[in-house]
């Protein structure tokens, strides 16, 4: 029951192809967009998970229409904080009037 290396490999170039569409899509419109975070399905299949056990990788525990489900479950979702969101503004406002000189 587990994410094959086989999955694995075959899942690796559409990846790296959604990833190339991302950067691409957030360069293109820099100014007016930003992508603070992407979850890739590896990323969920590397995951180390705490067992009883130990640390153990997802992949070895689940296979890949669980790890699927769980990629699903990050879509559409906002996880910045209206206190964090303010926060990242705030400081990176110092910042730049910090190296401006102002």
């Amino acid at each position: 029951m587990k994410y094959t290396d086989e999955e694995h490999d075959a899942d690796k170039e559409r990846i790296l192809e959604a990833l190339d569409k991302i950067h691409a899509l957030a360069a293109e419109y820099k100014d007016v967009l930003a992508i603070p975070e992407v979850v890739t399905l590896h990323d969920i299949t590397e995951y180390r998970l705490d067992t009883p056990i130990g640390p153990k990788q997802f992949k070895v525990a689940y296979n890949r229409a669980v790890a699927v489900e769980v990629l699903d479950s990050f879509a559409g979702t906002d996880y910045l904080e209206p206190e964090l969101f303010e926060h990242t503004i705030v400081y990176a406002l110092q910042e730049i009037l910090a190296r401006k000189g102002k």
